[in-house]
C-alpha cells in the first residue's frame, strides 16, 4: 500500500513539475544582500514556484555535474555505469527534491495550489544557493536552461546588518568583512555569463518596478505586480525572526543612513583593509 501511495505521489509531482524542472532560477548573493526577499517575491509570480530557505545541496549537484566535463572527464565517463543522460536526469530530479521536497517537490506545489486556489503549471522553480564558478558550470550541465540571478549590496550595509543578526553576529568584525568581500570575488564570474542577471540591492529599494521589469524581461515573463507589492510591504529577517509586515518597507530602507560614520575607528580601518578592493570592484564608495 505504501509503495502504491508513493507511486501516486511521484506521478502527481512529476506532472506538476515537468514543465519547470529543467528551468531553475538560482538566486545567488552574500547573506544580508536581499536574496531572501528576492526569492520570496519571485514566488509570488504565478509562473514561478520558489522553495523557502537555502538549498546548499545544489552545490553538491553542480559539483557532480561538472565532473563529466572536467580535466578527468575520460576517467569519470569510463567509471559511469549508467548513461550520461540518466546521470544528468537523476541529478536534476535530486536538485528539485533536495530544494523543495520529495516526489518532485509535491508538497510545495500543493501549497501553491491551496494558496492560489487554482492549478497553474509553473515555468520555473527558484532556489537560493551559493555556487562558485566550477559548480555553476556543473549546474548548467544538469540544467541547460538554468538562469542565475545575482544580487549584490553595498559592503558597508551588509557588514553592518551582519552585526545585528543571529546568524552572523557571533562572528568577529573582520570575519564579517571577509564574508562579504569573498562573496564579491566568488560570484564575479556571473557578470560575464549570458544566462546570469546581476542586480543591486539599491535598485530593488529605489525603483522596485524597474528592478522586476528587468528580471521578467530576462526570464521572458510578464510582470506580476504581486512581486512588487511583496517587497514594498515586507522587511525580511530570514535568520532571526519572522518576516515583518510594514506599511511601506521600501521607504524605511531608503531612509536608512550609511552606518560607516558611526563605526569606531578600528572597525573603519578593518573594513577598509579587507573590503577596499571589492568595494572598488563594485563601484561602491567607502563613506
Amino acid at each position: 500500500m505504501h509503495m502504491i501511495e508513493q507511486c501516486i505521489k511521484n506521478t502527481i509531482g512529476y506532472f506538476l513539475s515537468k514543465h519547470c524542472i529543467d528551468n531553475p532560477i538560482f538566486i545567488v548573493g552574500s547573506g544580508r544582500s536581499g536574496t531572501s526577499v528576492l526569492l520570496q517575491a519571485l514566488g509570488k509570480h504565478d509562473k514561478i514556484i520558489a522553495f523557502p530557505g537555502e538549498a546548499p545541496f545544489l552545490t553538491t549537484i553542480g559539483g557532480s555535474g561538472s565532473l563529466l566535463s572536467s580535466e578527468n572527464q575520460q576517467y569519470y565517463l569510463s567509471s559511469l555505469k549508467i548513461s550520461v543522460n540518466y546521470f544528468y536526469n537523476s541529478l536534476a530530479k535530486f536538485g528539485i527534491e533536495s530544494s523543495g521536497g520529495e516526489n518532485y517537490a509535491l508538497k510545495e506545489f500543493a501549497k501553491s495550489i491551496l494558496r492560489t486556489k487554482k492549478i497553474t503549471l509553473k515555468k520555473h522553480w527558484c532556489a537560493k544557493t551559493f555556487p562558485p564558478e566550477s559548480v555553476a558550470h556543473g549546474l548548467a550541465k544538469v540544467y541547460p536552461n538554468a538562469k542565475f540571478i545575482y544580487i549584490v549590496r553595498n559592503g558597508i550595509e551588509v557588514v553592518h546588518s551582519m552585526t545585528k543578526f543571529h546568524g552572523f553576529k557571533q562572528n568577529d568584525f573582520s570575519k564579517q568583512c571577509h564574508i562579504w568581500s569573498d562573496s564579491v570575488e566568488k560570484y564575479h564570474y556571473l557578470h560575464q555569463w549570458p544566462n546570469a542577471l546581476c542586480l543591486r540591492h539599491e535598485q530593488l529599494v529605489h525603483d522596485p518596478k524597474t528592478f522586476f521589469n528587468g528580471i521578467f524581461d530576462f526570464l521572458d515573463l510578464q510582470l506580476n505586480p504581486d512581486c512588487i507589492d511583496f517587497v514594498s510591504t515586507n522587511l525580511i529577517h530570514p535568520l532571526d525572526e519572522p518576516d515583518q509586515k510594514q506599511q511601506d518597507a521600501i521607504t524605511q530602507l531608503k531612509q536608512r543612513q550609511s552606518p560607516f560614520s558611526n563605526w569606531p575607528e578600528e572597525q573603519k580601518k578593518i573594513f577598509e583593509s579587507i573590503c577596499s578592493n571589492s568595494m572598488q570592484l563594485m563601484n561602491y564608495p567607502i563613506e
